[in-house]
């Protein structure tokens, strides 16, 4: 069975203005492409309303440490009242959207994420061992790598919204 230690919790970034929504997901999967983390969309809902589009989008990204641990940020996307807006910027007219956008943060580092030590419950207890007191160093390693990811992406977010205060 996977195990799940967690690195972080409950970051949020919440932004409401112009930006160009497409772009935003694409700054995100690229970047963490670039890290090494393979990207899986786990659910997207859209609800199309009068006043503008609702967005939901759930995304787990997962890197391989190691043959035994995995690194993954979970991201949360919610956007409400999403409409097309054409701003001039610089006498050039673009077409951006408007909306609110909350995005949330949780990473974790999991380790026996393919259940090999699963099969009889003294695999399990060497296991709990090994990762106690001999691994314990080493998934501490693989949490602050973990943070650095996660810390990092939220600051490509925010700087890429940044772009768009005027």
């Amino acid at each position: 069975m996977t195990e799940y230690h967690t690195v972080s919790l409950g970051k949020t970034i919440s932004y409401k203005g112009y930006f160009d929504f497409a772009r935003l997901w694409r700054v995100i999967r690229e970047y963490m492409e670039s890290r090494g983390y393979f990207y899986t969309e786990a659910q997207h809902n859209e609800i199309v309303k009068e006043k503008g589009k609702n967005i939901f989008i759930e995304v787990d990204v997962d890197r391989e440490l190691t043959d035994y641990v995995k690194g993954r940020i979970k991201i949360e996307c919610e956007v409400h009242n999403l409409v097309d807006v054409e701003v001039e910027i610089d006498g050039k007219k673009r077409l951006l959207n408007d909306a609110k956008v909350t995005i949330k943060f949780e990473s974790y580092v999991l380790t026996d994420y393919e259940g090999r030590f699963d099969g009889m419950a003294y695999l399990f207890f060497i296991r709990t061992l090994l990762e106690k007191f001999v691994y314990e160093r080493q998934i501490n390693k693989f949490k602050h790598l973990t943070q650095q990811d996660h810390d990092a992406l939220i600051k490509e977010i925010k700087a890429y919204l940044n772009l768009f205060n005027y």
